[in-house]
């Protein structure tokens, strides 16, 4: 409903509540940890070209900052890529945008390339730790 400047926080996400395992709505927040984020954050949509970043925040969910100016009415969305080491949301892209890796397959799939573009824009435990050992 209003205009959004670069590094303004669009949407916090607030954990709802913890899962046991990965879903199609939940948010990885650690290696071993899937939650549901409250509303909006659960609405936002991906693409693999988005227009907000996420970083996290102090409600075990993330926040939702604008990369670029974000017209009024323009939908809200992020690269699930940033949060899930192994998704299972997106197994067919639909976003259609010049960056549009045909699927959203998590962090672990992506290049070196994708994951600098990300940046600062992923989640603190995918760059903060190597990744766990698989069961």
């Amino acid at each position: 409903m209003r205009r959004f400047r670069p590094g303004e926080t669009v949407v916090v996400g607030r954990r709802v509540r913890d899962l046991p395992e990965r879903t199609i709505h939940s948010v990885q927040t650690g290696w071993n940890r899937h939650v549901e984020l409250d509303r909006p954050a659960v609405l936002v949509n991906h693409s693999c070209e988005p227009n907000v970043g996420i970083v996290d925040n102090t409600f075990d969910g993330y926040d939702f900052l604008a990369l670029d100016t974000i017209a009024p009415g323009e939908e809200i969305t992020w690269d699930n890529a940033a949060s899930e080491w192994e998704s299972i949301a997106v197994p067919s892209c639909l976003c259609r945008s010049r960056r549009c890796r045909g699927a959203s397959l998590g962090y672990r799939c992506l290049t070196a390339a994708q994951i600098a573009h990300l940046g600062r824009y992923t989640a603190r435990y995918l760059i903060a730790s190597p990744p766990a050992p698989r069961p």
